[in-house]
């Protein structure tokens, strides 16, 4: 509350148009009208006397006050004034008065602060709901883009599940196919085993057999070169028994001939051996046959012909055996090879 000031009628100060100021105004200089407001006091937000009036003017109209108090102002003003001039014998009335007005306006002040807070309150409600309209929206956004994001995460799991059960199912041919390529190879290498032993039987077979008639053979060629021997010496001693006589020269001849051919068709196949012997035979005993016309000497030379011929033989037969023992040999090495081959790794 301001407090009272007591003047006269004559040098009576005048006081700022803003009650809360309470200031006194400079002194009317006569000229132009008279100021109702400081010009150099500011107040909080920069306002000056005249725009905080206004306000108190504004929140009264808003709080109703405006009536009232202008019909108090008009109903009192002028009786303050002559109160004033009467001193100190109206100091407790212009007290009392001055009560009345601050009162007024600390209503006012109330009415203002109410009403400032309600107007805060209120753009308070209107940026809170303009929020909450922009949650609103943002969260109809976000429910939207999660549906999709919802429905695209189900499609890819619907697309991840179709193509994994095409890859189990792809997996399991695979697993099968292997099975049965895995079955077919075991087969096939037991089938390979069971082939290379046959093979390795029948080798082992013919290197025995070939061994045995290389044997046959040696022990053939011995005694073949001793039948030479003795045939070349049967001949030293039978070239003066041939050439006794032309004709018996001639048959003998024939007879060798014979030999000689039953001889070669011996070398050149097992079978014609015994087709050969049999021809050595009939040369033997067609040379028995002459051997008995002529004399011991030529008995002599035709068994050694005779004899040097059947070892010829058997000695062809002996060498032929060996080279088919030898050729069979070779093709079961052959045939191994291809095995071992077609297993793709060595075996002993």
């Amino acid at each position: 509350m301001t407090d009272a000031m007591v003047v006269g009628p004559s040098d009576r100060a005048r006081i700022c148009g803003y009650p809360p100021c309470g200031r006194a105004l400079p002194p009317y200089s006569g000229r132009g009208r008279p100021e109702k407001f400081c010009k150099d006091r500011t107040w909080p937000a920069g306002k000056t006397c005249q725009q905080m009036d206004v306000e108190r003017r504004t929140a009264e109209v808003a709080a109703g006050l405006d009536a009232p108090l202008d019909a108090y102002r008009t109903a009192t003003g002028g009786f303050v004034e002559h109160v004033e001039a009467l001193g100190d014998r109206l100091d407790e009335v212009l007290a009392a008065v001055r009560d009345v007005d601050g009162g007024a306006l600390a209503r006012i002040a109330e009415a203002e602060r109410a009403m400032r807070d309600a107007i805060a309150a209120t753009r308070a409600a209107e940026t809170e709901r303009a929020q909450a309209h922009r949650d609103r929206d943002a969260a109809l956004v976000e429910r939207e883009r999660a549906r999709r994001d919802r429905q695209t995460a189900e499609d890819a799991a619907r697309t991840a599940r179709v193509e994994a059960d095409a890859r189990v199912e792809e997996a399991w041919t695979r697993v099968t196919a292997a099975e049965l390529a895995r079955g077919q190879a075991q087969a096939a290498a037991e089938a390979a085993d069971r082939s290379l032993a046959q093979e390795s039987e029948r080798r082992r077979s013919a290197e025995t057999s070939a061994a045995e008639a290389a044997e046959r053979a040696e022990h053939l060629e011995r005694e073949l070169a001793a039948a030479r021997a003795a045939t070349a010496a049967a001949e030293r001693d039978a070239a003066a028994a041939r050439a006794e006589t032309v004709d018996l020269r001639n048959q003998l001849a024939e007879a060798l001939r014979r030999a000689v051919s039953a001889e070669a068709t011996a070398s050149q196949a097992t079978s014609a051996y015994q087709e050969a012997g049999q021809a050595a035979d009939e040369a033997r005993r067609t040379a028995e046959g002459l051997r008995e016309r002529i004399e011991q000497m030529h008995q002599q030379v035709n068994e050694a012909t005779a004899n040097a011929a059947a070892e010829r033989a058997r000695a062809e037969a002996a060498t032929a055996a060996a080279a088919q023992a030898a050729q069979h040999a070779q093709a079961a090495d052959d045939r191994a090879a291809q095995v071992i081959a077609a297993l793709g790794h060595p075996r002993d």
